[in-house]
Order: C-alpha cells, then structure tokens, then sequence
C-alpha cells in the first residue's frame, strides 16, 4: 500500500473511519498515525487512545 498520496494517515479497528485497518485485537479503534512533516520526515504518533499514556512519537526512517 503507498503511503505517499496523503499528508497523514489513521490506523486503528475501526474500518470505516481509519485509513489503515487493523486486525490485531490489542490495538485501538483508532491507534496509531504515520504523518508526513513538511522537511520529509515521516512519523509514527501512537494516539494513546485507551490506557491513557504519554504519547509515542517514532521519527521514522524511510528507505526507499
């Protein structure tokens, strides 16, 4: 799946309202965000939606 069309996309088990859907049981209706900075970085951003913890930002290494 190309992850290049849109500035930022949502990942979570909520089909209808995610970008990326998972299906690992663990994992938030809405998890995780990967999200295009402007200087080319690509970020993952745990959203923390259910246990309430600090947010996870992963500066991502893309290796084309």
């Amino acid at each position: 799946m190309p992850i290049d069309k849109q500035p930022a996309y949502l990942l979570g088990r909520q089909a209808d309202v995610v970008d990326i859907p998972l299906e690992e049981t663990s994992c938030s209706r809405e998890h995780a965000a990967l999200v295009h900075h402007a200087d080319g970085r690509l970020f993952l951003i745990d959203l923390a939606s259910v246990r309430l913890l600090p947010q996870l930002v992963l500066d991502l290494i893309v290796i084309a």
